[in-house]
């Protein structure tokens, strides 16, 4: 049986960082939704795990990327810029130790994989920036990991840029075990069109799991949304219309029921934020159509705050 993609047992990360617990999530291709810086330093060995245990692909995340077992694209990804592109790439596989014939040819490999080769004698300061992030890229992509973890990877380009770089991961992507990060859904054309490609969303707020759903119960489109707590409503209602929520409760009782539409477009990210913030425990949110209507969504499967 496959290992799971991530899993997490009373995993806590040092300097305040990222706290997991009883997590399963088999991917292959799951989409990290709001700060999961932390997670990426554990993987680059930035980051202690103090307590519990953290896997990636049934191997311990911590320095994964050392031994081998996750290539990583960070968010600022810092490129020497008076290298070229072939320099980069050589050096990095160097680090794997080949020998200088095996570095380049592994460098040209990857190179042909992404449709770089025109590129290779540039300097990366020369490069635009669709092409530097398609060059970090390529060296996470050196020695062909198990995993691919990729933090925000349409962050800062332009939106033909982040178009074309979807049609690149996609086509890179396949057939691997890959993590992508984004700032937060909906977000941008591409970013909602990659999101929606992922087996299942899994949504930090404040540094912890708030919830696991799958894009199409979190609609790009959704401006309404049903959501049921067993506590402290009256403090997340408060919190939710001081977000710029909309706010009606539906129900009072053992659990509290809320429909929250969301006129400005926040998205779910910041709902979660102020559940996490008034010690609501979600167990229902639901993209919610007209008053009336037919038909419910799937459940939001919520992890307990």
């Amino acid at each position: 049986m496959t290992a799971p993609l991530l899993r997490a047992a009373g995993a806590r990360l040092a300097g305040d960082g990222l706290v997991l617990d009883g997590l399963e999530a088999h991917g292959p291709r799951l989409i990290l939704v709001g700060d999961w810086g932390p997670l990426f330093e554990l993987l680059l060995g930035r980051r202690q795990l103090v307590d519990g245990e953290l896997e990636l692909a049934g191997a311990p995340a911590g320095g994964a990327v050392a031994r081998g077992r996750v290539g990583v694209l960070l968010r600022e990804p810092s490129l020497p810029a008076s290298w070229t592109l072939r320099e980069l790439l050589v050096e990095s596989a160097a680090l794997f130790g080949d020998g200088p014939l095996r570095a380049s040819r592994r460098a040209r490999g990857v190179l042909d994989d992404l449709g770089l080769g025109p590129h290779a004698g540039k300097r990366l300061s020369r490069l635009d920036p669709l092409t530097q992030r398609a060059a970090a890229l390529a060296c996470a992509l050196l020695g062909d990991p198990p995993v691919v973890a990729l933090e925000q990877p349409f962050s800062g380009l332009e939106p033909s840029a982040q178009a074309a770089l979807g049609g690149l991961l996609e086509r890179v992507l396949a057939g691997r075990r890959a993590l992508i990060s984004m700032p937060a859904v909906p977000g941008s054309p591409s970013e909602d069109a990659f999101a929606a490609t992922g087996d299942e969303l899994l949504i930090a707020s404040g540094r912890r799991l708030v919830a696991r759903s799958h894009f199409r119960d979190l609609g790009a489109r959704a401006r309404s949304y049903r959501v049921s707590v067993k506590r402290s409503g009256d403090g997340l209602l408060s919190r939710l219309a001081e977000a710029g929520y909309e706010v009606r409760r539906m129900l009072t009782a053992d659990v509290t029921t809320l429909l929250v539409t969301d006129p400005g477009g926040l998205g779910t990210l910041p709902l979660f934020g102020a559940a996490l913030a008034s010690g609501a425990l979600i167990i229902e949110l639901v993209p919610a159509g007209p008053v009336g209507a037919p038909g419910v969504p799937e459940t939001l499967d919520a992890v307990g705050a």
